[in-house]
């Protein structure tokens, strides 16, 4: 028989990996694309300390899928080619690990494999002179239980994810994301807890 402990630690690994840049954390991101197909990405998130130890517990780095450590962004940079690290901060507050880091990526594959090495979430194509970059934010699935939607609620208030897409060319279609600078800046906010309890698939779909 299953723990209670384990059981609510796999419900908030099975909420973690339906969203794109992870549950229990605020991502202010900003991605600059350049006419060549290159980028810069930077990147600030704060993670609350609750999961980080959680992961250091359960000693599972599925459990943050995305960089925190120097050391995890190095190893990650490594494996993805095309990219590289150009800065990287870390500081505490009271509640949450902040990470600050800046990225160049030499194409929009590069950009893509970083953001979801599965191809799964993050996906780059191009058609008939069409650029297409389609970021998958939140994964739907089953109605939550009442009670682990309370605690999702309480426990991921705080935190937003706030992304900015700066285009090379007037954007096509901004997809859900809303357009200004003439469609050359593209930008798409949303709590976590709607990402996180979203019964619906939410796709950012950006043509230019």
């Amino acid at each position: 028989m299953k723990s209670p402990r384990r059981t609510a630690k796999g419900a908030i690994a099975a909420i973690l990996v339906s969203i794109l840049f992870a549950s229990c954390v605020g991502v202010d991101a900003e991605a600059t694309i350049a006419r060549d197909g290159s980028a810069r990405l930077k990147m600030r998130y704060a993670l609350s300390k609750m999961l980080v130890s959680l992961g250091s517990l359960e000693a599972n780095d599925r459990l943050l899928p995305f960089p925190v450590s120097r050391e995890d962004f190095e190893r990650t940079v490594r494996g993805n080619a095309g990219t590289t690290l150009i800065s990287y901060a870390q500081k505490e507050t009271s509640d949450d690990l902040v990470v600050e880091a800046e990225l160049s990526f030499a194409t929009l594959s590069a950009l893509a494999a970083f953001l979801d090495p599965k191809g799964e979430r993050a996906i780059y194509s191009e058609s008939g002179g069409e650029r297409r970059l389609t970021l998958t934010l939140a994964g739907g699935g089953a109605k939550l239980d009442p009670e682990l939607e309370k605690i999702v609620k309480a426990a991921f208030a705080p935190y937003t994810v706030s992304l900015t897409i700066k285009l090379p060319q007037a954007a096509k279609s901004a997809g859900i994301g809303l357009a200004s600078r003439g469609g050359l800046e593209l930008s798409y906010s949303k709590p976590v807890t709607e990402l996180a309890t979203s019964e619906r698939p939410i796709v950012w779909d950006i043509r230019w």
